[in-house]
């Protein structure tokens, strides 16, 4: 599980998917990056949230989103 410490989407495009820049807390390890999300999901990340992430390391990770 990681916290959602900021977020902000950047773009989206016209198949309905938005671009986000995150920092995502991880057990005391922040964690920044951008990811291009279905726009149906952006309800489930916001500020303070948890979300399940599937978590390799900094560079090989994914969100898992409820459906």
């Amino acid at each position: 599980m990681a916290k959602i410490v900021n977020i902000k989407p950047i773009s989206t495009d016209e198949s309905g998917n938005t671009t986000v820049v995150y920092v995502l807390d991880i057990e005391g390890h922040l964690l920044k990056g951008s990811e291009k999300i279905d726009t149906f999901y952006a309800p489930q990340l916001q500020p303070g949230k948890n979300i399940k992430i599937i978590y390799k390391d900094d560079k090989d990770y994914m969100f898992v989103f409820d459906k």
